[in-house]
């Protein structure tokens, strides 16, 4: 039987290093892939726990704008 599941799901984080050693400690996933688009400003890492063709796609803006007000 095929997996008709979803293949990946994007998160926008805050801090990509500390998301990466959470899901690695608390989901037990591996990093697959890691990377930083210079032009347009953003490092995304690739997580999977290996069970399947799935993974969590973190990413962070390098240059995240301040919320107004602050």
């Amino acid at each position: 039987m095929s997996d008709l599941g979803f293949t990946h799901v994007a998160l926008s984080v805050r801090n990509l290093a500390e998301s990466v050693a959470f899901y690695t400690k608390y989901a037990r996933m591996r990093l697959v892939h890691q990377r930083t688009d210079a032009d347009v400003g953003i490092a995304v890492a690739w997580m999977t726990d290996g069970t399947r063709p799935f993974v969590i796609v973190l990413a962070v803006e390098r240059s995240q704008p301040k919320p107004p007000g602050r």
